[in-house]
């Protein structure tokens, strides 16, 4: 599985951990229990892409303009899809508070163990080489010097 899946993995179990805990703090300062109350203060501020919207008629080359304005739309979406995605899982994780998701991190933590080995493997047969390559190396010094002591 790939660095940047397992990333969104353990993204998407953070924001559920952090709606059970939004809940737990709820009833356990015996306030009205709202999953949307706890993520309706993050508003989506799409004013920052829009001020970097290029007029293509100022430019000499128009081309270059829509590109540019297909980026920033583009970056506009990503940005936007990945904010409600996290309050959909605040959502998920405070109207699910009884969900065990301890197994979901300790599935993650070694699902990483198992990627960082799996990089690292290949390296291990080279170094296995290297260390049989000086090892012998080191016995043919001792050889050839244990000739010459009787030879000499």
């Amino acid at each position: 599985m790939r660095l940047m899946t397992m990333f969104i993995l353990f993204f998407t179990i953070m924001l559920l951990f952090v709606g059970q805990q939004r809940y737990l703090t709820d009833v356990e300062l015996d306030r009205e229990i709202n999953p949307y109350w706890s993520v309706d203060i993050f508003e989506w501020n799409s004013s920052i892409m829009e001020n970097n919207i290029v007029n293509e008629s100022q430019l000499e080359y128009r081309e270059l303009g829509r590109f540019t304005n297909m980026v920033y739309k583009f970056g506009d979406f990503a940005r936007y899809s990945l904010f409600e995605f996290a309050k959909f899982s605040i959502e998920a994780g405070y109207t699910h508070p009884e969900y065990d998701y301890n197994t979901f991190m300790t599935l993650i933590k070694w699902m990483i163990i198992i990627t960082i080995f799996m990089i690292f493997a290949p390296l291990i047969i080279p170094l296995f080489i290297l260390i049989y390559i000086m090892v012998d190396g080191i016995i043919n010094l001792i050889k050839k010097r244990k000739i010459k002591n009787k030879n000499g």
